[in-house]
């Protein structure tokens, strides 16, 4: 019997398909690391499939609380999809400029450059 192994990266060892779907499968934890886009992405992404299932569902099973959730959920993904708008035009838009100076600092400050000057 051949093991078909693929090479996973993040631990540095090979890995069997039943661990690499169990691994996608498994979520996030508190310790993932990622940018604040990903996982406002990741977010958006739950919640949507929250709305498709609730959308899916026959009229017959359907309870008013059941629409108070979806409306609510169509609300947040609403929410969410302003902040990543905003998000995404953190690095062009000129409003976002002093947000930049101060992370160029911080940057210069930590690699000694700012003491130097």
């Amino acid at each position: 019997m051949i093991l078909k192994l693929s090479w996973d990266a993040k631990r540095r060892r090979y890995i069997t398909p039943e661990e690499q779907m169990a691994e996608a499968t498994r979520g996030n934890s508190l310790e993932d690391v990622g940018t604040r886009y990903r996982h406002l992405t990741d977010l958006r992404d739950l919640w949507s499939e929250g709305i498709d299932t609730l959308n899916r569902m026959k009229p017959s099973h359907k309870t008013e609380s059941d629409n108070v959730l979806l409306k609510s959920l169509v609300t947040a993904v609403a929410m969410l999809d302003k902040q990543i708008e905003v998000l995404s035009g953190y690095n062009t838009g000129g409003e976002f400029q002093m947000g930049r100076d101060v992370d160029n600092a911080i940057s210069a400050f930590k690699s000694g450059k700012l003491l130097e000057e």
